[in-house]
């Protein structure tokens, strides 16, 4: 929401009240008052609604469900390129990548995955 990703700081906060139900009993408790850093504001790059996220090769890859389009910053948070891939507006469900670095989105309309990958030579 709010058209931006964030960053949660790890080191902050204080340990909250546990959570419930606990159906594994891993230790799950709320963590009150940690920081939130606007990473990337979506508004200053063309982003409409961020839908998307994948951490590769020291980049964020964001897609944008509204548009369609992929965007690569890097992890300070500066826009290094994007992609209009074609797919119609609000077709794009988030984003991963494979073991060998490929990059896949899902087609809501068309109910397929997609890979996005450079033509052959």
């Amino acid at each position: 929401g709010n058209n931006r990703i964030v960053a949660l700081d790890t080191t902050t906060g204080t340990r909250g009240s546990d959570l419930f139900p606990n159906y594994d009993s891993a230790d799950q408790y709320r963590v009150d008052g940690a920081v939130l850093n606007v990473m990337i504001n979506g508004a200053d790059h063309g982003l409409v609604q961020p839908s998307g996220l994948a951490l590769h090769d020291d980049m964020v890859f964001v897609s944008d469900y509204a548009t369609s389009t992929v965007y690569a910053f890097s992890k300070e948070g500066a826009l290094l390129d994007y992609l209009a891939t074609g797919m119609p507006p609000s077709t794009m469900l988030g984003l991963e990548f494979d073991a060998q670095g490929h990059l896949f989105t899902l087609d809501s309309i068309a109910n397929a995955a997609v890979r996005i990958a450079p033509l052959p030579n």
